[in-house]
């Protein structure tokens, strides 16, 4: 279900997941901002729509439809590579 409401994370380096604690982790190479405006094509590919935000390493998605409607992102530079951190919320009738 996370593939399809978000996106495939199984080939990213150093992917860590939760679904108890409904995040994901992973490192891409690339600066944060980079990191994120491929996160945001990603979600947007699947519906998802962003929200705007004060803070250049955090992004909010929200969905009208489907399990998941709403993800959070936080990202950090780590040498090379970027943290990133992604948790999300399901609804009533489906999401975990």
């Amino acid at each position: 279900m996370f593939e399809d409401e978000l996106f495939d994370v199984s080939s990213m380096s150093g992917a860590y997941w939760s679904s108890n604690a409904q995040l994901v982790s992973w490192c891409e190479k690339g600066s944060v901002e980079e990191t994120l405006a491929a996160l945001e094509g990603r979600l947007v590919a699947k519906g998802w729509v962003g929200v705007s935000s004060d803070s250049s390493s955090c992004r909010s998605f929200v969905k009208s439809e489907g399990a998941y409607r709403w993800a959070f992102a936080s990202a950090a530079q780590v040498g090379e590579e970027t943290s990133v951190v992604l948790q999300w919320s399901g609804t009533k009738d489906g999401g975990e």
